[in-house]
This record gives structure tokens, C-alpha cells and sequence, in this order.
């Protein structure tokens, strides 16, 4: 090995793992991801928008969302047109390694999460059903994404929703079904 490549080696190593960071998903795991991840694979539906809102829609590159579903999203963010969109909820695991892939999001308890992980793709696990816990899966999402842009979105938009009381009454909700349902 030449002078100059022992001399860069271990500054190649140091600037690899100053780069890697550890996320706790919202399962609890801890996950290992390269900073900033770049590619990113959605295999839940929901989580899109969360993306969407950090301004990193265009760092989708495989959604299980379609324009026929979902067309608003394709409106709002058109590069997910070229993403790969899997049949159903479940991505080829070879097809994400091929993208390069950094990450994944998937729902809580998917069955495919396993295979995604033996593919070597940090699986990020995300659950939320109210505002506390999209807040905390708004953050997650934001270390994911490792940039200072997407951590001042996040902050800005969980101090949004906390300036709002979106806790409903069972009568709030009646009167909001009743507005939407047809009659």
C-alpha cells in the first residue's frame, strides 16, 4: 500500500462513520443509516406525507402509493411518477438494492421487513394514529434525512400542531362524518 493511501485510509474510515448515525424507529429498534439518506423506499402509504413535509418527496424512489389511488400525490410531487411502485405493499428486495436504496419506512409489524433487512437496507418501522405520535415519527423521519432543512421543518410543524387543540368530541366527529358522507 502506497504512503498516500495509509495516510487516506484512515481519514476515508473516520469521514464513513462520522457520516453513519443511529435513529430509533417507532417500534423502539435502533437502525443504523448513512447520513443523508438520498434514496428512500415508502412501503407505507401514510408516511408519504410525512416526506412530502420535510421537503425530501423527491428522495422517493420506490412508493407502494399509485396515481390511480392517490392522485393528489402524483399532483403534489410528480417525481414520484419515476419512482418504482410496487405491486401491492411489498417491494423485490434485489429492486431496492439496484435503486441503492438507504432506507426504507414501513409500517408497523410488516411481514416484509425481515427481507428488506437481509438485503443489508436499514428498515425504519413507523406507527402513528395521533398527533403525539406523528410528531415523534415527524422527527424520526427528520434524522433520517440528516439535514438541517428537514430537522427545522419538522420543529416548525410539530410547534404548529401544538398551537392547535385537535382533540375531538364523539359529537365533533358525528357532525364531520355527516358533513362528508353523501346522503
Amino acid at each position: 500500500m502506497s504512503k498516500m493511501w495509509r495516510r487516506l485510509l484512515p481519514m476515508l474510515m473516520v469521514s464513513t462513520l462520522a457520516s453513519a448515525q443511529t435513529v430509533i424507529d417507532d417500534t423502539g429498534h435502533h437502525v443504523e443509516i448513512s447520513q443523508p439518506a438520498m434514496h428512500i423506499a415508502d412501503a407505507w402509504f401514510a408516511h408519504h406525507s410525512l416526506l412530502m413535509t420535510l421537503g425530501a418527496g423527491d428522495r422517493i424512489v420506490a412508493t407502494v402509493n399509485h396515481p390511480a389511488d392517490r392522485p393528489w400525490m402524483f399532483k403534489v410531487q410528480p417525481s414520484l411518477n419515476q419512482a418504482l411502485q410496487a405491486k401491492g405493499k411489498t417491494f423485490a428486495s434485489e429492486a431496492l438494492v439496484v435503486r441503492h436504496v438507504d432506507a426504507i419506512f414501513v409500517p408497523a409489524n410488516d411481514p416484509d421487513a425481515e427481507a428488506y433487512r437481509l438485503a443489508g437496507i436499514p428498515v425504519l418501522a413507523m406507527n402513528f394514529d395521533d398527533f403525539a405520535s406523528m410528531k415523534r415519527s415527524l422527527i424520526t423521519t427528520a434524522q433520517v434525512l440528516g439535514t438541517p432543512e428537514a430537522a427545522k421543518r419538522a420543529e416548525a410543524y410539530n410547534r404548529y400542531l401544538e398551537f392547535y387543540d385537535y382533540s375531538l368530541t364523539a359529537n365533533d366527529a358525528q357532525r364531520i362524518l355527516q358533513a362528508l358522507l353523501p346522503e
